[in-house]
């Protein structure tokens, strides 16, 4: 089992099978995250909203593991970064 450190901003992968190519993100989001994240929602896309309402909580947290497969899905990825790094 991988232990993160709460302050981990988020993970990035690159996986590569066969001809297929593509960068996932796991971003935990804490409860304080998740708080400011309800007040912006209407600026991200669709599909990341449908992901943030279909991942469950865990211990106060959601992890959002994002396929990023279009320019607007890398976009919400950049401003989740930013929303972490939020004081």
């Amino acid at each position: 089992m991988v232990q993160l450190h709460p302050k981990t901003l988020l993970l990035l992968m690159y996986l590569k099978m066969h001809l297929l190519q593509l960068y996932m993100v796991l971003v935990v989001l804490t409860a304080l995250d998740i708080a400011r994240l309800e007040l912006v929602r209407p600026c991200y896309s669709e599909k990341l909203n449908r992901l943030f309402d279909e991942t469950r909580l865990f211990n106060n947290t959601k992890w959002l593991m994002i396929r990023v497969e279009s320019d607007p899905i890398l976009e919400d990825v950049k401003r989740l970064f930013a929303l972490k790094l939020q004081p």
